[in-house]
């Protein structure tokens, strides 16, 4: 991968846990489908490894 597409995960990991933090949901609603654009096959487990 490359550094700008681990930069766009990197705030689309940030953005939602913030929107957890305060509402206590929206994690794996915002960050599966940003996750998913660059590479399908990371959805499962980058979800699973970010929420951690």
């Amino acid at each position: 991968m490359s550094t700008d597409t681990l930069v766009v995960l990197g705030f689309a990991v940030a953005i939602p846990a913030f929107v957890q933090g305060t509402s206590g949901l929206g994690f794996a609603l915002i960050v599966a489908p940003v996750a998913g654009i660059p590479d399908p096959g990371l959805v499962p487990v980058f979800v699973l490894a970010s929420m951690k």
